[in-house]
């Protein structure tokens, strides 16, 4: 069990946020009674937060957390502020980053606000990638500057294969790569609608997209999406973000992140994008080296045990103010494991013309998994108004 990984979710409690749910905490690096991951071991860490707020009433406007190291903000933040007069029902925003720790570094959520209204299917996560510098990951943030899209700060970028001066990551070493984004912008004007990226290998889309148009006279605020895939590359292959709207508005919030998980083929992982029936089955397969995940079932079963992270990213487009939920939540051997992501921007008493548009929510899990183990979505709402754009994926970090 040489690994080092956590989540653990429930609701964030106090400040600093503690979570009563110990979902996994592989190494015992995670301090429930503190909310504290403190490194042993140095190394790259990779570190995701998903927070889900359900909105009671307009007055409950604010949703947020910053990624903290040695208790100060990274500037990697998630905040969600659709403050109006029809933003009743249940919103999530996510953000993550690489980070290099030296022994005895503490990792927490920090600048949080008050928790009494964040949902049980919040969750904060955190592994060990690389035990040593030897390893190819990149972390940038600061607000996307224009097109193709730049980042103002570099965080992270170990092995220097991101270039901040054209916003791609170049590929020198043929493998297995995993990457995320997560986008941020504030509504200052009804009339400032649109968010959104994709993902591109080679300066083309690979069809995971994330974007948000929360249309109407109501949508004030902030709002936040995610999404990510996992890419085999070759020697000289280029990610960046792509298919970009105006950046004008992004927050410096926003980042964009990858990782090398596996430097040659012995690897199990995939993306599958696309659902197109309930129980939610995806339509395109972007990813499925090892060959474990199955497009007719929509499962993931377990061929080699180990220690495995999967995350989904669900897009709904909201063409009418009827269509008003969008959630699944993790599960395993088809029962949930309590990880839920969910999205209601819609309550009787509001404005019924408020929610047109896209939103997105996402979340996941690390999980430890035996041999014949099944991990797939339930718990799913009617998926035919889930966008192409919606993910799910898994990998393989560490076998027993």
């Amino acid at each position: 069990n040489a690994a080092i990984a956590f989540t653990v979710s429930g609701g964030p409690l106090d400040t600093p946020f503690r979570f009563s749910t110990v979902l996994t905490n592989i190494g015992g690096s995670y301090e429930q009674s503190t909310g504290y991951f403190t490194c042993t071991v140095p190394g790259l860490y990779f570190f995701t937060f998903h927070l889900v707020k359900k909105r009671k009433s307009p007055l409950i406007d604010l949703c947020g957390c910053s990624l903290g190291k040695n208790a100060n903000s990274v500037g990697i933040k998630a905040f969600i502020d659709p403050s109006g007069e029809a933003d009743y029902g249940s919103y999530g925003v996510s953000n993550g980053a690489y980070l290099y720790l030296n022994k005895w570094d503490t990792v927490q959520l920090v600048d949080c606000t008050p928790s009494d209204s964040f949902e049980s299917w919040s969750s904060f996560s955190g592994v060990l990638v690389k035990a040593d510098n030897a390893a190819i990951a990149f972390t940038v943030s600061g607000g996307p500057l224009d097109t193709p899209f730049r980042f103002s700060t570099v965080l992270t970028n170990i092995g220097g294969s991101y270039e901040q001066s054209t916003g791609y990551f170049t590929c020198t070493v043929p493998g297995l790569y995993f990457f995320t984004f997560h986008l941020v912008k504030k509504r200052k004007s009804p009339q400032i609608d649109l968010c959104g990226c994709s993902l591109g290998k080679n300066a083309k889309s690979v069809g995971i997209k994330a974007f948000i148009d929360p249309s109407g006279q109501a949508d004030f605020g902030s709002y936040g999406v995610s999404n990510g895939a996992y890419l085999y590359l070759n020697k000289g292959d280029t990610v960046q973000l792509v298919d970009c709207t105006p950046s004008d508005s992004f927050e410096s919030w926003s980042s964009f992140s990858g990782v090398l998980v596996k430097a040659d083929g012995a690897a199990i992982a995939f993306t599958a994008s696309g659902p197109i029936d309930y129980p939610v089955r995806f339509g395109t397969v972007l990813t499925n080296i090892g060959g474990n995940y199955n497009q007719n079932t929509g499962s993931f079963t377990c061929a080699v045990p180990g220690l495995y992270y999967f995350s989904f990213h669900l897009v709904k487009m909201r063409a009418e103010p009827r269509v008003d939920r969008c959630g699944c939540s993790l599960g395993k051997n088809a029962v949930s494991v309590g990880i839920h992501a969910s999205i209601d921007p819609q309550d009787p008493g509001a404005d019924p013309g408020a929610d047109i548009g896209s939103y997105g929510v996402s979340n996941g899990a690390y999980i430890i998994l035996f041999r014949g183990d099944t991990v797939k979505l339930v718990d799913c709402s009617s998926s035919n108004t889930f966008e192409s754009w919606s993910s799910f994926s898994g990998v393989l970090l560490k076998a027993y």
